[in-house]
């Protein structure tokens, strides 16, 4: 089945056939205890500083798997400048700084190619990463710009229409849909409350070409300003949060249905065949994709959120105690299928593409931990002196996570589990 990120090749090349999701029955397994150990293998970098070293970590109410995260296949890459982005594909791991742009090994972690955020436009520096076939889109404040995968060479520009002080790319608004880039652009100096003035716009790219095209506008609304966040999309079309409201958008822009606005709004939408799913600091709530009728929420649920085949993932946590959870459900009715301890607050959760692991990391305590998307057993936990920062990424067969702080950090990368 593909995933909900390769169900929309493209908003004109119509639609992917595609099947329902199925549902088995899972259990949880008597795991055994991982030895602790200490990897301090160092590999390519562009200072030579020393940093922290990664520390499998064992937790007693935690259900650990028979077969253990191995720690034997490890590097790092260390940055003196102040990380902005990084993603990953088949081949590389690319990280993108203040100051530059590097390609590195997935396998071994040795630099490929580097670009220079200033050769690429003027004042560009990226808040976001995306890998294609045949791109590494670099998402700035100003401009979206494609460098070839292979060499690092700049292909398309856009820049965003409009006056450089008041123009900006809305980088939370921006998605890779199959071969579409969605990108949302907000202009401030709109006359705020002017119906007919649009104040926000999402551009769609053919990422071959960089051809852009306005995909969709949007005027202001009463007393709210329309800036689009959060999109996601799958064979029904675009959805996005805006001014509180989730907002499903068809294949031509036009908008197919949005709720009422509600206190504190729908976040993060995540989308599966069926289901469109929004987190309020209430509830995960669950609507049906095409008429936008609420289906299910769960309270317990109020998290960072993945969803991907036909399982959803959520990640918790309990106040005052602290605790974190990472949750399996079903997306189309909500149903548990299982529970996994975490610590404290947690980043989106992370699939594999086999979809063998899920990976979070706890931002309060420093933690990456990888759990088996069968059962929820725990394959493996590492620790950080220097605190994680941000969401695992995952690809060719590795786990990657940066580490330190954000004048100089640290990404160490993992074989998977």
């Amino acid at each position: 089945m593909p995933s909900r990120r390769a169900v929309l090749s493209s908003l004109v090349a119509g639609l992917v056939p595609i099947t329902g999701c199925g549902s088995s029955q899972r259990t949880v397994p008597t795991g055994t205890t991982d030895a602790r150990t200490t990897t301090t293998r160092s590999f390519a970098s562009d200072s030579s500083r020393t940093t922290d070293t990664a520390t499998p970590e064992e937790t007693p109410q935690d259900v650990q798997c028979d077969n253990q995260w191995a720690q034997d296949d490890v590097w790092r890459f260390d940055t003196t400048r102040r990380p902005t982005a990084a993603t990953t594909d088949s081949k590389k791991v690319y990280v993108a700084t203040e100051r530059e742009i590097f390609a590195l090994g997935a396998l071994s972690g040795e630099r490929r190619w580097r670009a220079s955020n200033d050769a690429l436009a003027e004042g560009f520096t990226p808040a976001k990463l995306l890998a294609t076939e045949k791109w590494v889109l670099c998402i700035g404040y100003r401009h979206a710009i494609s460098l070839d995968r292979e060499s690092g060479q700049r292909g398309w520009v856009f820049e965003a229409p409009g006056k450089k002080e008041t123009v900006s790319i809305i980088e939370e608004a921006t998605a890779l849909v199959g071969k579409t880039l969605f990108v949302g652009i907000v202009n401030l100096d709109t006359p705020s409350f002017e119906a007919d003035e649009p104040y926000s716009r999402i551009y769609s790219f053919d990422t071959d070409t960089g051809t852009p095209q306005i995909f969709t506008q949007f005027t202001a609304d009463g007393s709210r300003l329309p800036i689009p966040r959060y999109l996601d999309g799958n064979q029904d079309g675009l959805f996005c949060s805006m001014g509180g409201k989730l907002v499903a958008l068809t294949h031509n822009g036009s908008t197919r249905w949005q709720t009422s606005r509600s206190n504190p709004g729908y976040q993060s939408p995540a989308v599966s065949d069926e289901r469109v799913l929004a987190s309020t600091r209430e509830a995960l709530v669950a609507f049906e994709t095409t008429t936008g009728e609420r289906v299910w929420q769960d309270e317990e649920l109020r998290g960072e959120l993945t969803i991907t085949d036909c399982v959803g993932y959520a990640t918790s946590r309990t106040i005052p105690e602290g605790e974190g959870q990472l949750t399996a459900f079903d997306p189309d009715d909500g149903r548990h299928h299982w529970e996994a301890k975490t610590r404290g607050r947690s980043s989106t959760p992370v699939i594999s593409d086999e979809g063998a692991f899920v990976a979070v990391a706890s931002t309060d305590d420093e933690y990456l931990t990888a759990f088996d998307t069968e059962n929820g057993c725990r394959l493996g936990r590492f620790s950080f002196d220097s605190g994680v920062a941000g969401t695992p990424i995952v690809g060719s067969n590795r786990v990657t996570i940066q580490t330190g702080s954000t004048r100089g950090s640290t990404f160490w990368s993992f074989a998977a589990p």
